[in-house]
């Protein structure tokens, strides 16, 4: 073979090695080229041992329809200046990324996966980008992971973090106040809230499944589609109730004349999508109700009497600020002492 033809051959080789090569410019190597190197180059550091990319927080917690936020520090780990392309890589699906902030030179959030370009890094220089989710109702924990890539030398450089998004799921029902204090005789009202935790919508039976003696129902409000209280337990039905919404009843309770301790009153909610599996949520809250002095102990004196000298002191007690019992006396004192006495 004459000279001619090997400098021919290796001219043919060396041409055909260029148009294999692959080629890219900063966030733009050919999908082949980034995987093969990231592969082997996932968690890439540079000579201090700085990571290319760090979650600040390994765990944010939220609730269903809430935010979580989040931080990453990314580092240049490489041997020129370069820009940080930082992409959201898996989103879950109960979550949308809704704002990013920091050091975001041009935001590509409606790019596939959204991404984010930092500032122009040196070597070693390191910054930080924050990331809010927005979760929807039917949110449940998981994980998400973004990607940090360089481009500043001769091949890309990347590497992954993680970050677990702890999702609180609110009480099946709750007391925003679990305490009711009540004078004997009387009636108090304490609020409930309710949590369609289920992902179906419902409506919620609430039951009294366990109502002391000394307690009464006097009345159940707010958005109830249907009354069960002569039921046993007694209980009633509330409106339909959308996944991950809450509805509001207002629960009124009676104390007994002769009540004198503490009576914990449970209320059971109970979610069921009615189909044939079954399916329910349920929860329950107490409600812890006080006997307060009753107006006989507290305004009758020795014999424990009120008549119509307990009722002139209350009023000349209440028209000068003054207490009785430990308590300030108020005009609806006297109201309660005057129709005690006319009963």
């Amino acid at each position: 073979m004459s000279i001619r033809s090997v400098h021919y051959i290796l001219a043919v080789l060396a041409a055909g090695m260029l148009l294999t090569a692959p080629v890219g410019g900063a966030f733009g190597a050919t999908p082949g080229y980034a995987e093969t190197f990231n592969d082997q180059h996932q968690d890439a550091t540079n000579s201090t041992g700085e990571e290319i990319i760090v979650a600040n927080e390994s765990t944010v917690t939220g609730t269903p329809g809430g935010t979580v936020t989040f931080t990453v520090t990314v580092t240049n780990t490489g041997e020129n200046a370069s820009a940080g392309l930082v992409e959201f890589t898996d989103i879950p699906d109960s979550a949308e990324l809704t704002d990013v902030s920091g050091d975001v030179s041009q935001n590509l959030s409606g790019s596939s996966p959204p991404a984010v370009i930092t500032s122009q890094l040196a070597p070693n220089e390191s910054t930080s980008v924050s990331a809010t989710y927005t979760l929807n109702q039917t949110a449940t924990s998981d994980t998400t992971t973004v990607k940090a890539t360089f481009t500043g030398g001769d091949m890309p450089i990347s590497g992954t973090t993680s970050v677990d998004i702890n999702v609180e799921q609110p009480d099946v029902i709750a007391t925003p106040n679990e305490e009711l204090t009540i004078t004997p005789g009387n009636s108090g009202t304490v609020e409930l809230q309710i949590n369609n935790t289920a992902t179906f919508e419902s409506s919620v039976l609430l039951e009294f499944t366990n109502l002391p003696e000394n307690v009464t129902i006097a009345d159940v409000s707010g958005n109830i589609s249907q009354d069960l209280l002569g039921s046993s337990p007694p209980g009633v039905i509330t409106t339909s109730v959308s996944p991950g919404d809450a509805t509001r009843t207002e629960v009124q309770l009676r104390l007994s004349e002769n009540a004198t301790d503490t009576e914990n009153v449970t209320v059971q909610a109970t979610i069921a999508d009615g189909s044939s599996d079954g399916t329910t949520v349920s929860g329950s809250t107490i409600i812890q109700v006080t006997a307060g002095t009753s107006l006989e102990k507290r305004f009758g004196g020795n014999d424990g009497k009120v008549d119509n000298v307990d009722v002139l002191q209350a009023t000349n007690a209440a028209n000068r600020g003054e207490e009785v019992g430990g308590e300030p006396v108020t005009n609806l004192d006297v109201l309660q002492l005057v129709n005690r006495l006319t009963q």
